[in-house]
């Protein structure tokens, strides 16, 4: 199977299962950020905000998840495609001469956890803050779909030698790369062959498992819940607020 000429004709790529499962529960929520990740990383020393978005625009170029978009592929299905020329979505702001500049950092930092899930704009944001005369505070936002945190480490570490002056000619591993891999192993004799023998040897049933949590027996295809309340007593309740700072 031919994946990568597949997706040149297509221009739009199927979702991999993982992005399905994310991209259904943002529709079960419209419009709750319920897969928006906000990362502030923290830079201390003289910045030139200028050349941090002239860096910012060469890691976009060159990152295919930051230019990715969810679209409808021709089978009607939840797709996404990587754009060629994407939108640079980057502000800058200060909040040194502010009475409470951490305060107001707080504030930008909580309106970019509603960043909007749509169609055909990509799933991030980001915003570089001044809070003092030589600190900044970088803002981040990421849609899980096309980000976890191994990912955004990447992000950060690309954006770091790009603001260095260190990585302008580098070309980076896509997301797509892998993609395509995961496309073509999914689509393997071997992978067909572990399925059909599964399919084969697993029973065929829908009964449930009973579950024993707290001492009661929990059974049944209900999904509604009941909340249970356990008393941990006062010394167990000391120790666990201990635990957790």
């Amino acid at each position: 199977m031919d994946v990568r000429a597949a997706r040149e004709r297509q221009k739009t790529a199927h979702m991999t299962p993982m992005q399905f499962a994310i991209w259904k529960g943002q529709q079960l929520r419209p419009g709750v950020p319920l897969y928006n990740e906000v990362h502030t990383f923290r830079i201390s020393g003289p910045l030139d905000p200028r050349a941090f978005e002239r860096a910012f625009k060469t890691l976009v170029a060159g990152t295919d998840v930051l230019r990715t978009v969810v679209c409808e592929g021709p089978d009607a299905l939840p797709a996404v495609n990587v754009l060629d020329d994407a939108p640079i979505l980057h502000t800058y702001s200060e909040v040194l001469d502010s009475a409470e500049p951490e305060a107001d950092l707080l504030n930008i930092v909580d309106s970019q956890k509603a960043m909007e899930f749509t169609n055909g704009s990509p799933l991030y944001d980001s915003h570089l803050v001044r809070v003092g005369a030589a600190e900044f505070v970088w803002c981040l936002t990421v849609h899980h779909l096309i980000a976890d945190f191994l990912s955004v480490t990447l992000l950060f570490e690309r954006m770091s030698a790009l603001v260095a002056g260190d990585e302008a000619e580098t070309v980076w591993p896509q997301f797509e790369a892998y993609a395509e891999w995961l496309e073509e192993q999914q689509a393997s004799p071997r992978r067909k062959r572990a399925a059909s023998y599964w399919e084969r040897n697993l029973p065929a049933t829908n009964d449930v498992v009973p579950l024993e949590v707290f001492g009661n027996t929990l059974s049944g295809n209900n999904p509604r819940s009941e909340r249970i309340t356990v008393d941990l007593g006062s010394e167990r309740s000391q120790r666990v607020e201990a635990m957790c700072g």
